[in-house]
């Protein structure tokens, strides 16, 4: 679902992301994403801080096509 600044629930998970990466160390390469679903935040993470190797890892083979489908469609 594209970004809606005018839905709360969207602002307050862009607040979340930016509290993430401020919170990033500056030398971090590599962000491992337990269970990103459909790639939140991973996929979020990965639009603001491209220098990073973003890894999800899913149990479920349908949800890590789906972010790999989203990842793609970002991209």
């Amino acid at each position: 679902m594209p970004y809606d600044a005018l839905r709360e629930d969207h602002w307050a998970d862009a607040a979340r992301i930016a509290d993430y990466l401020a919170h990033a160390p500056p030398d971090a390469r590599v962000v491992l994403d337990v269970g990103p679903g459909d790639g939140w935040p991973a996929l979020p993470i990965a639009g603001g801080r491209p220098e990073l190797l973003i890894v999800g890892v899913d149990p479920s083979p349908r949800r890590a096509r789906t972010c790999r489908a989203n990842a793609c469609r970002l991209a």
